[in-house]
């Protein structure tokens, strides 16, 4: 068995690049983006936890061998919460790389051309 949590040490980079992308974007999106997009990132987590369960514990479709993956004790519905920390946090990520050239497109439109103030 191995004794180091590789997938939850993949998990908390993934939780921690979903952090760099969303936190500085959060502060310059206008209110309806955020809201929009915080129920785009709570309808993915919605969709994958449901995807997770059904795959994971109904069908079997998918399967953790515990043997070559640490995990820790914690289970959500059955499966491994870190099946669910890697799912949602990419639903923060993919969110976030949608919403990062929208805000450079429309923070273009708003700024006056060059030379008029």
């Amino acid at each position: 068995m191995n004794s180091a949590p590789l997938y939850l040490m993949l998990d908390i980079v993934i939780i921690i690049i979903a952090i760099a992308l969303w936190l500085p974007l959060y502060k310059r999106i206008d209110k309806n983006t955020k809201t929009a997009g915080l129920m785009t990132v709570a309808s993915l987590c919605i969709m994958a936890s449901a995807f997770q369960y059904l795959c994971l514990i109904r069908v079997g479709a998918l399967s953790v061998c515990e043997q070559n993956t640490w995990l820790i004790p914690v289970r959500l519905l059955g499966s491994p919460i870190e099946e669910y920390l890697f799912w949602w946090g990419f639903a923060f990520i993919m969110t976030a790389l949608y919403l990062w050239p929208r805000h450079r497109l429309l923070s273009n439109k708003t700024k006056p051309p060059d030379g008029q103030h």
